[in-house]
């Protein structure tokens, strides 16, 4: 199981890198842009919560891009305006932007391992 202290890490780079390459948050995905509309949020509003995320709100990963061209992929789940959202991340490739894969609803009940 991975430690507090990576998923830590992990965050530590990921709003650190965010901070200066900025988010790319994946509006292609149908379900993404639903959630945005749904709950009146903007890519600033995404952004701010990326930035919010805290150890506690880990779910699940690393794991592999399923494409296998990019950098692990991180789930983390918060509410939203009374919503489950479903969050999936990646560092992105090494000189660019931090991504945003996932930002829906979730589909089903999520896990948070170290919520207590």
């Amino acid at each position: 199981m991975i430690t507090s202290q990576e998923i830590e890490q992990f965050l530590r780079e990921f709003k650190y890198k965010s901070g200066f390459y900025g988010v790319s948050i994946d509006t292609e995905r149908a379900k993404n842009l639903q959630t945005m509309a749904d709950l009146e949020l903007s890519g600033k509003h995404i952004i701010k919560i990326l930035n919010g995320i805290k150890i506690t709100d880990y779910s699940s990963g690393p794991t592999e891009d399923v494409i296998g061209t990019g950098p692990p992929l991180w789930v983390f789940g918060c509410e939203v305006k009374g919503h489950e959202v479903y969050i999936k991340i990646t560092m992105g490739n090494l000189s660019d932007n931090t991504v945003c894969v996932s930002f829906h609803k979730s589909e089903r009940p999520m896990n948070y391992p170290y919520k207590t």
